[in-house]
Order: structure tokens, then C-alpha cells, then sequence
């Protein structure tokens, strides 16, 4: 798949570097393999881009909720796709500004909302009751709307 990438950049005329592929690519298997296959420690943008593509694999997802510098969790968490899990775990951050990324994902759980509900910080226990509003707003929506 990276073959097919770098001919559409090419196509483009856009100079492929490792932050565009990551920040571009709507295939999982090249953004596992640039993952893999970078040399990523330092580079900050490029993960930065790659936590925030909504075609990055779980597994990525998952290594990069790990990382030491709290900018890359918070797009981890800010990703539309990001998995109910990985949120779970990031709601436990100790960063106020991951868990308030948390809570502003409508990919939680309720029970993960509630939880951050109850956090020291206002501004997160208000992100997750907005958020918990929202999504039951929503689901109150459906629901009405299939039963006409």
C-alpha cells in the first residue's frame, strides 16, 4: 500500500514525507508500517498526525495512548475513532487536559463518563456531563424517531 501512496503524492506533487503520510493516508496497513518503520522517538509532529488520523490502526492507537508526552495522548484521544477501550484507559491520565479530551469524545463509555464526572477538575467533570447530555440527547432522538 505504501507504493500506492507515494503515486498519489507524486500525482499531486506533494513531497511525501513521513507527516503527510501520516496526516493523509486512509490506509491502516501504511500507517502500521510507517509506525514501525520510522524513526519516531523525537518526532513529535509526526506522531501528533498519526494519533489524529482516523485510519490509524488500533494497535498504534493503543502504543501511542502510551507515550510519554501528554500531546500525543490528547490527539489519541481526540480521535473520532479512537476505541471505547483506549479512552477507558486515558480517562486515568494523570493530565487534566487528556482526561478533558476524553471527556469531550462521544466514543466513551457512559460508565467512563460518569467516572469523569467525578474528577478534581471542573473543567472535565463539566466535559463529561455535557458530553454524557449529548449522547443521551441523542439516543433519545433515535429512539423517538424509530418508534413513529
Amino acid at each position: 500500500m505504501l507504493i500506492k501512496e507515494l503515486i498519489v503524492f507524486e500525482a499531486l506533487k506533494i513531497e511525501p514525507s513521513e507527516i503527510e503520510l501520516a496526516k493523509h493516508s486512509k490506509s491502516p496497513q501504511t500507517l502500521d508500517s510507517l509506525y514501525k518503520l520510522t524513526n519516531h522517538k523525537f518526532k513529535l509532529r509526526f506522531l501528533y498526525s498519526l494519533a489524529g488520523n482516523t485510519y490509524s490502526p488500533k494497535s498504534v492507537l493503543e502504543e501511542l495512548s502510551n507515550h510519554e508526552y501528554w500531546g500525543v495522548r490528547i490527539n489519541v484521544a481526540r480521535n473520532p475513532k479512537c476505541p471505547a477501550e483506549i479512552l477507558d484507559k486515558l480517562s486515568s491520565d494523570p493530565d487534566t487536559d487528556v482526561r478533558l479530551a476524553v471527556a469531550h469524545s462521544y466514543n466513551c463509555t457512559l460508565g467512563v463518563l460518569q467516572k469523569l464526572s467525578n474528577d478534581n477538575y471542573i473543567s472535565v467533570r463539566l466535559a463529561a456531563n455535557d458530553t454524557s447530555y449529548r449522547i443521551g440527547s441523542a439516543k433519545g432522538k433515535a429512539f423517538e424517531n424509530s418508534s413513529r
